[in-house]
């Protein structure tokens, strides 16, 4: 996986819900994203890995009104990834 690509900032707007991040660069971004820093230094970084369509659609029914726009991009993502801090209020 490339990680200059990271650099850049793209926002997606849409997903193609036919295609898929293969395990191998899944793992690899989960172990990017939990080497970051985190608030306060408040470490082990946890995620939630959502990969099957009832998890992105439990999601996606309970964005609340703020991210509500958000839920057909939860939809057709391959995965949706959220930070998950045991212990804590997020």
């Amino acid at each position: 996986m490339d990680l200059d690509k990271l650099m850049n900032k793209h926002l997606t707007r849409y997903f193609d819900p036919s295609k898929t991040i293969p395990e191998e660069t899944l793992q690899q971004l989960l172990r990017f994203l939990r080497s970051t820093p985190s608030s306060v230094n408040v470490q082990p970084n946890h995620f939630y890995v959502l990969a099957t369509p009832e998890g992105k659609e439990r999601l996606a029914n309970n964005l609340g009104e703020r991210f509500q726009d958000n839920g057909e991009k939860v939809l057709n993502a391959s995965h949706t990834i959220t930070p998950h801090h045991p212990g804590r209020c997020v």
